[in-house]
């Protein structure tokens, strides 16, 4: 720890399919969060978007601080494995951009970018609210497969999701199963 230094550490965490984050203490150095560790938590991450991790890594940031201050005399520094490191880019509107080729990078996207930039098709559409349904099918890119009560089933080149949300540019948020029915659109239909 830590793993990922830089501008977007928590989303790259996330995009990278990591099972654990956590957050660490660490004395100040030259480097971009190269300093030796003081202290760190672990905190399991499966299926949590950004957000939520945010919440819970900020809370556990706040516990470890305290530790660190409480004990600092008695901590020994660790050093890092520069090695075990990588750099957490700036991340750009461009990111939250989806081919749809993948449902498992589109899902990864979706929970990494869901404070921004968000995740659109090349289109402009933004898909606001998803799902993933599974990981290995092989489907026509953005075919909707499927009109359901609540949402859509839209295949990937691998992959399947769930779409519930939908925002045009300019527009405002509105049901997957509204959109496609307001762009006289439906299965077998490719969605753009």
């Amino acid at each position: 720890m830590p793993k990922y230094r830089g501008a977007s550490p928590i989303q790259s965490a996330i995009l990278a399919g990591e099972k654990y984050s956590g957050v660490t203490s660490m004395l100040m150095d030259v480097g971009l969060d190269t300093g030796d560790m003081l202290g760190f938590s672990i905190l399991g991450i499966g299926g949590m978007d950004a957000a939520t991790l945010f919440e819970k890594l900020s809370v556990m940031a706040a516990d470890l601080a305290c530790r660190t201050l409480r004990n600092f005399y008695r901590i020994q520094p660790i050093p890092q494995l520069d090695c075990e490191s990588s750099y957490a880019k700036k991340i750009t509107k461009e990111d939250g951009l989806v081919t749809c080729k993948d449902a498992a990078t589109v899902w990864a996207k979706y929970l990494a970018f869901i404070f921004w930039p968000g995740i659109y098709l090349q289109s402009g559409l933004k898909l606001k609210k998803i799902a993933l349904v599974e990981q290995e099918a092989r489907h026509n890119v953005c075919e909707i497969l499927a009109v359901e009560e609540a949402c859509i089933v839209v295949g990937c080149g691998k992959g399947t999701i769930r779409v519930y949300t939908v925002q045009s540019p300019s527009k405002k948020a509105m049901g997957a199963v509204d959109y496609i029915r307001g762009k006289r659109i439906g299965v077998g239909d490719i969605l753009a």
